[in-house]
């Protein structure tokens, strides 16, 4: 009844009586080795990788030269990737014959998965020396341009999609690419800018950002957002401000000495004022709140 259920896939079922057969305990070592070996392929077929194992083992110690059971448990080792555990399995059954085409087959398999996985660790290696190296290479790029980074207590969220990076990642000399945080401060507004190159100008960048639609420049808060009204600022190393010319590039800003003006959590940050606010909102800035926001 058990092989007649297996044969139909009931396998559950089948396993069921074999399990029933175990349990008599009978004296016959054939039978109990047929039931434990019937009963491992039911398990191997249910993906019960371990009690397919322990069903193998059981009937081996009655019947050394079970091929059938060197091979249901040599399948068993090799989806639980316990390869070497395989091996040495498929490798007992092909001493008793050299022969047994399943076996042999089963033995390819697994040195093809050995192979896969050789590969893979490799891949992943190669993957992560390659990311420390881009991470060095832009860590000299950054130190060689003189420019700082400050982490804040609240890093935008959108800077978790977008990293400073070189342009060829393993060419400290190639275009420093950052991403930009625009802020109006007036307004209450900002932009986000995914990638700027460092030899972007300042008014480059102005010009960038204001091309919206007119209905834009139309409101109230707006009327003197134009490239030639906003004045761009900078926030310093000290928590101080500076005033950007718009003809100097984010390379040229970055890599000044005095005054050091460093990125924020590795973005560019950048205030972008009409002229006629320029000074109400200068007079407001605060220093000590400005460096309370640093981590």
């Amino acid at each position: 009844q058990g092989n007649d259920l297996y044969k139909t896939k009931k396998y559950k079922d089948a396993r069921a009586l074999y399990t029933k057969g175990i349990d008599v305990k009978c004296d016959d070592a054939k039978i109990n080795e047929a039931l434990f070996s019937n009963r491992a392929a039911c398990e191997l077929e249910l993906k019960n990788y371990r009690r397919c194992i322990n069903d193998c083992k059981e009937a081996l110690k009655l019947n050394p030269m079970n091929l059938k059971c060197y091979f249901r448990m040599g399948k068993a080792f090799l989806a639980l990737d316990n390869l070497e555990e395989a091996q040495e399995t498929v490798d007992f059954g092909l001493k008793i014959d050299e022969t047994n085409v399943s076996l042999q087959n089963l033995a390819k398999n697994i040195i093809k998965r050995m192979d896969e996985i050789k590969a893979n660790e490799e891949a992943k290696l190669k993957e992560k020396q390659d990311k420390e190296n881009k991470k060095i290479m832009l860590e000299s790029a950054l130190t060689l341009r003189n420019v700082k980074s400050i982490t804040t207590k609240e890093p935008a969220e959108l800077l978790r999609e977008s990293q400073t990076k070189l342009e060829d990642p393993m060419d400290f000399e190639s275009q420093m690419i950052y991403p930009a945080i625009v802020m109006y401060p007036t307004t209450d507004e900002f932009d986000f800018i995914g990638e700027v190159s460092e030899l972007t100008t300042v008014q480059e960048l102005i010009d960038l950002v204001m091309q919206r639609p007119p209905k834009w420049f139309e409101t109230e808060e707006h009327k003197n957002f134009s490239p030639k009204k906003l004045i761009a600022f900078m926030e310093t190393e000290n928590g101080g401000l500076i005033k950007a010319g718009k003809k100097l590039t984010f390379h040229d800003i970055l890599k000044k000495e005095t005054p050091s003006v460093p990125l924020f959590d590795f973005a560019l940050k950048i205030f972008f004022v009409p002229k006629v606010e320029s000074e109400e909102w200068i007079s407001k800035w605060d220093k000590k709140v400005a460096l309370e926001k640093r981590a």
